[in-house]
């Protein structure tokens, strides 16, 4: 459904920005890993002057994953490499072009493109393009790892034609004034010859074995850039070079012998990410290292002189990893990783961008009256308008915007969420607050969304509620919340109407970490899963009066006492977690989890369950029910027919293809040939959050 696309995003001072290459006219693209950038939706790369104004005229087309590297060409047009697999809607894995305005340019030929990540683009002067990765192949290429595309992105197939190319990923790639090759990555050999994660390559893509690097580096080659003396400075994750130490930085002549002029002493204290040769030779360094030689006020970025020497420098101080290094306007200093910078040559800070948004999530759907549908989870904004981890869609898939319209929402994650009568709602999670009010993780809102301050549970309330279930007489039934009394153990715990402990339920049954699930089975017993443990003991629960144990999922009566007559045997061999928990109109119980047995016993064998299986009323498992699932089911829905609609970490369920981490198993498990989800590339975590409408509507929700 069109109607139905609504993007949820949460604002960040730390993105994750890769690098960044010159637009022209003063201007550069800034890519990465998030939606927006100064309130300008342009998922994964961003137009902006260097000093952090964005361009409003370039508005990327939808780009579901990582933008890591990009080429600006001739006619302005950007070529863009990294982890995505559509742009636009359109099947573009990990290579595609975007026209100067952003939208997906679809007359850039490149196959069915990477089969892997795509790390590094690298232009040529006569307009042909480099491609490095780690895939093994780029269609309609056969070999993998590095290609070259001619200008209209077409396979060149003349680069390389006589070899087979490098056997590992690659990270990096410089293109010398003579038209040479530089190659770093994790490859041993290149063309069948050994070459230890570097290799000059001549223009037609052959090795240049004059370029001699005898055993080469003993681990990966990040980054390479050219010293003004026509050697190579290479950064990465390496200690050694032809057998000599050489701590994660190292300089090669131009025959690929050791220079022994550079010396780093003992280097990055951890890997470079980036290099950059300024124009009077000294080269600043950028990785996640949080001392340089010895001097731990030098993290994340270092200036060497031309011969390795540490040069001081007094510069942006990033707080994280620099992941990207380039020389803008007036040889002024680009510098991306957690945030952007733009320096002076003497390092003075002249311009910064720190407002970005990167994708939330939604953990809990719920449906109310009107064909409305409550969003909650974490994000910060939905269609550009601010809210706060909850909000309500209408039928046709608007923004509902009387609901809270005078408030800020909530201060923090929303979990769980459950209806009420009346269109009221029960939310718990790990916000303090809602709408400005002190609420310990758990709230009650009126129908318009205002906060219910009727229900005031005690302050004094520590953890994070799991779910939420509603108990008969509008009681609330609460897992993952912490006792009053200290002890680390979190609770099952049931409130009443106005938010005080219910003193008929008992309190003391503890868990050793939060449960994941609960659902209320009639009349108001409450299940519940997770993979709690208690000692050594694998997924049990005990009382803290009786000290009797019983299998997970357990069974509450309606006092909330563990019920002996519920002996639901255990996912796992060793104990599995559950993540999904379900009760049907019979009584019945489906779970999901990752799990591939069922055991009765923990001494049994156990019964085949790829992550689902079906209990009965008192816990037995269901032979009837007999799936042919995949793992990790992180949600499951009964239908009224009895079906079940599962969604999780999987890409085939009962060996049929499921790309879109959703499947339909008929009452008696099998796979649901007639419904297929179309494949909206989801991420490999599954939905965050399913829910089936009384209209039939199936609503998820993830990063798709």
């Amino acid at each position: 459904d069109p109607a139905w696309s609504l993007r949820l995003e949460t604002s960040t001072t730390s993105p994750t920005l890769y690098s960044t290459v010159p637009a022209g006219a003063g201007q550069i693209y800034v890519f990465g890993s998030f939606t927006s950038a100064n309130s300008h939706r342009s998922p994964m790369i961003v137009r902006m002057t260097e000093s952090g104004v964005v361009d409003p005229s370039f508005a990327a087309a939808e780009i579901d994953g990582a933008v890591r590297t990009a080429v600006v060409q001739s006619d302005g047009k950007v070529v863009i490499g990294g982890d995505f697999l559509r742009v636009g809607g359109v099947t573009a894995p990990r290579l595609a072009r975007l026209t100067s305005t952003g939208a997906l340019d679809p007359t850039f030929r490149v196959g069915t493109a990477a089969n892997g990540s795509v790390n590094i683009l690298a232009a040529q002067s006569d307009g042909r393009i480099l491609v490095g990765g780690g895939f093994t192949a780029l269609t309609p290429a056969s070999r993998g790892y590095l290609v070259r595309l001619n200008a209209d992105g077409s396979l060149d197939e003349t680069f390389g034609a006589a070899g087979g190319g490098a056997n590992g990923s690659v990270n990096a790639i410089l293109v010398a004034p003579a038209g040479t090759i530089y190659v770093g990555g994790n490859f041993t050999t290149f063309d069948g010859v050994t070459a230890n994660r570097i290799v000059r390559l001549l223009p037609s893509g052959g090795i240049d074995l004059t370029f001699a690097t005898g055993s080469g580096f003993n681990s990966t080659v990040n980054a390479l850039t050219l010293a003004a003396d026509g050697g190579v400075v290479a950064g990465g994750a390496f200690t050694t070079l032809n057998g000599a130490t050489a701590t994660r930085l190292a300089k090669l002549a131009v025959n690929g012998g050791v220079d022994p002029a550079f010396s780093v002493g003992t280097g990055p204290a951890s890997t470079v990410n980036a290099l950059l040769t300024l124009a009077d030779g000294r080269i600043l360094v950028g990785g996640a290292f949080t001392s340089f030689s010895g001097n731990s006020l030098t993290r994340y970025l270092a200036r060497i002189s031309a011969t390795g020497a540490l040069d001081p420098f007094v510069g942006p101080s990033p707080t994280a990893a620099v992941t990207g290094l380039a020389l803008g306007s007036d040889n002024w200093i680009l510098l991306t990783g957690s945030g952007f910078f733009r320096a002076d040559p003497f390092g003075a800070v002249l311009g910064t961008l720190n407002s970005w948004r990167t994708s939330g999530s939604a953990a809990a759907l719920v449906a109310q009256p009107g064909g409305k549908t409550i969003v909650a989870g974490n994000f910060s904004w939905a269609r550009g308008v601010p809210v706060q981890n909850i909000l309500r869609v209408n039928s046709d898939g608007t923004l509902d915007s009387s609901f809270n319209a005078t408030g800020v929402g909530a201060n923090g994650r929303i979990a769980a969420a459950a209806a009420l009568p009346s269109g009221r709602l029960a939310i718990g999670g790990s916000f303090t607050a809602y709408n400005g009010t002190s609420r310990p993780g758990l709230a009650v809102l009126e129908a318009d969304g205002a906060l219910d301050a009727s229900f005031n549970p005690d302050p004094a309330l520590t953890g994070s509620v799991t779910s939420v279930s509603v108990l008969s007489g509008n009681r609330l039934a609460v897992t993952g919340v912490g006792p009053l009394n200290g002890t680390s153990r979190t609770r099952v715990l049931a409130f009443l109407s106005d938010g005080t402990l219910d003193p008929n339920y008992r309190q003391d049954v503890a868990l050793s970490i939060p449960a994941f699930a609960a659902t209320v089975q009639a009349p108001d017993r409450l299940v519940v899963g997770g993979n709690f443990t208690l000692g050594n003991a694998t997924t049990v629960i005990t009382t803290t009066t009786s000290g009797a144990t019983y299998q997970q999922p357990i069974r509450l009566t309606a006092a909330g006492v563990p019920d002996p007559s519920f002996n639901p045997g255990q996912p796992g061999a060793s104990g599995g977690t559950i993540y999904a928990l379900t009760s049907t109109n019979d009584g019945n119980i489906v779970l999901g989890g990752s799990f591939t047995v069922y055991t009765a016993t923990n001494n049994t064998t156990g019964v085949t369950r790829s992550g689902v299986a079906r209990l009965n009323s008192t816990g037995g498992l269901d032979t009837g029910f007999s799936p042919s699932s995949s793992t990790s089911i992180l949600g499951v829905h009964v239908q009224e027919d009895g079906k079940v609609i599962t969604r999780g970490n999987f890409t085939s369920s009962g060996g049929a293809p499921r790309t879109a981490y959703v499947a339909r198993l008929t009452s008696a498990g099998a796979v649901d040939p007639t419904f297929t989800v179309a494949d909206l590339n989801a991420t490999s975590t599954g939905y965050s959050a399913i829910l089936v409408r009384d209209s039939g509507q199936l609503v998820l929700s993830d990063s798709f």
